[in-house]
């Protein structure tokens, strides 16, 4: 028996214009099942492709190469401080970054014996904040992951070491793990708080910019769990009903992440007085020394240098002018164009697809007020006024959570603020752009960007012929050379060129800043 049965007993209902309508909203459902059923097998397929290109091919990237690889190697015994020593530069960087991916990284690369598999950190992230969005807000798993993948610098940091993504997927599980005790205080349980709680001490242990972000949004988090203490009734019951050690196990996990989240700032401010090192910066007369001014994260391009912060951000954010000189359109850093072009450092964010969402989430605010009220508006225009006040935002990669953010919000608004034909409807309109903005990127390149190459370790260190020019240099067994080849130096060691180092035993002495290579070489032989 159908459910227009039940509610319409009079036999006349199989024949009226209502039961017709239903049995025109149960066809579009069940047709809108198979979509989606047939969608997710499209998006796995996807995602296969981009785990084959992660574990295939070494991340070229700079940064990858310069300090992301070396460092994940040294802290997970892959290499040793006596094999490949850090220049004096990279070494302070060193000393003072958050470790938690250089841990996971090296730790996958040291249990498969494989360099490449260093690249997979950044592809689960994506997995888990995806997964976090199905099985707790009820969005289907390959509508998000497709939502995030249309924005370039999400696609192209699924199969690269760095650490952005990884960072950025968390801080979107924190900030909707916050916003949902916002609006719905209601349902808001102990675990909702404790993967907060986990996620604040992920992001700020992963990047240095987000002991910031993360400390204000655990701010956040107690300031709307104080003032929404008479609500949280899910909570309050869990812990009114739950025994004795369970409520001391959430203290504990608690207490746990909170002295997790600031063991790297606590160090650092020991060490170096600057609990945000390698970050100086001054804050009213006091200076905070590091490695780098904060001032000069975000110069580029040249013709905004001198323009407010949250200007370009705006500009970046909404790719204005982001494609001067650059091919492909886009790459993991926007750098890989002149130093005086428009574009440097600018975009990533697809343009077309961050203005769909704001304007998309314009209509679904409307249609959803009745239940939520301002608060997604609210609580949106918070995280991006913050967001754009951060030092060098224009770089969308460092921030990529606002946007991440935003689509999911998008997906939620529909499927959890909408009802019948209407939510269907809307659904199938965002899935639809959804999937012209991923498809748009995967083709503006013809695939490259998830299609492996199989530049393996070995591939490049013999079509580069490494070995070579290492032989050339007449080694004497045990020496010590100094390389600079930046960003490449790090495949002279002897975890790449395991016949040399079998044969003379040599070491890397690395240099990177050409004012440090009286420092970094010594008298050892130099290798440009």
């Amino acid at each position: 028996m159908g459910l227009s049965q039940v509610q319409h007993p009079d036999s006349n209902y199989e024949g009226s214009s209502g039961a017709v309508r239903d049995r025109a909203y149960d066809s579009q459902r069940s047709s809108y099942d198979y979509f989606t059923a047939f969608y997710t097998v499209a998006v796995l397929v996807l995602l296969a492709f981009i785990a084959h290109k992660g574990w295939s091919d070494l991340d070229e990237s700079w940064d990858s190469l310069a300090y992301h690889m070396p460092f994940a190697a040294l802290r997970a015994g892959v290499i040793s401080q006596q094999q490949y020593h850090l220049s004096e530069w990279m070494a302070a960087l060193y000393a003072g970054i958050p470790v938690l991916p250089d841990y996971l990284q090296g730790g996958l690369w040291r249990l498969t014996s494989r360099a490449q598999a260093a690249n997979l950190v950044s592809l689960f992230a994506l997995i888990c904040v995806a997964a976090f969005f199905w099985l707790r807000h009820k969005i289907p798993f390959a509508y998000i992951v497709a939502g995030f993948l249309g924005m370039p610098v999400v696609l192209l940091q699924t199969t690269s070491t760095d650490v952005d993504l990884f960072t950025n997927s968390f801080a979107t599980i924190l900030l909707f793990s916050i916003f949902t005790a916002w609006i719905d205080p209601e349902h808001f349980s102990i675990v909702d708080a404790s993967i907060a709680l986990f996620c604040v001490a992920i992001v700020i242990n992963s990047k240095s910019q987000f002991v910031v972000i993360g400390s204000a949004a655990l701010l956040g988090m107690a300031l709307i769990t104080y003032v929404n203490r008479q609500r949280l009734l899910l909570m309050r019951n869990q812990v009114a009903a739950g025994s004795g050690w369970r409520r001391y196990l959430f203290a504990v996990i608690i207490l746990l992440s909170i002295s997790t989240a600031y063991i790297i700032p606590v160090r650092n401010l020991i060490k170096f007085h600057n609990p945000l090192y390698p970050v100086a910066m001054n804050i009213g007369p006091i200076h905070l020394r590091g490695q780098f001014d904060s001032r000069g994260l975000g110069w580029q391009p040249v013709y905004l240098a001198h323009s407010p912060q949250w200007k370009r951000w705006l500009l970046s954010a909404v790719e204005y002018d982001a494609f001067d000189g650059r091919s492909p359109l886009w790459t993991i850093a926007q750098g890989d164009v002149k130093l005086d072009s428009k574009a440097i450092r600018m975009g990533g964010t697809f343009g077309a697809l961050a203005l769909f969402n704001i304007f998309f989430f314009m209509v679904l605010q409307s249609r959803v007020r009745h239940r939520y009220g301002m608060k997604p508006s609210v609580f949106l225009l918070v995280i991006i006024l913050g967001t754009a006040c951060m030092p060098a935002s224009q770089e969308i990669r460092y921030y990529m959570y606002w946007l991440m953010f935003l689509i999911a919000l998008n997906l939620f608004l529909i499927e959890n603020g909408l009802d019948g034909p209407e939510r269907t409807t809307l659904k199938l309109v965002a899935v639809a752009a959804i999937s012209s903005f991923l498809l748009f990127v995967l083709f503006s390149n013809g695939f490259r960007y998830v299609h492996a190459n199989h530049h393996s370790p070995e591939v490049l260190v013999k079509g580069a012929g490494l070995a070579k020019q290492l032989e050339d240099m007449h080694l004497y067994d045990g020496e010590a050379i100094c390389v600079d080849k930046k960003p490449r130096t790090f495949l002279y060691s002897p975890n790449f060129n395991p016949e040399v180092a079998a044969r003379f035993h040599y070491r890397i002495l690395e240099t990177y800043m050409p004012q440090d290579e009286a420092a970094d070489c010594g008298s050892s032989r130099v290798l440009r």
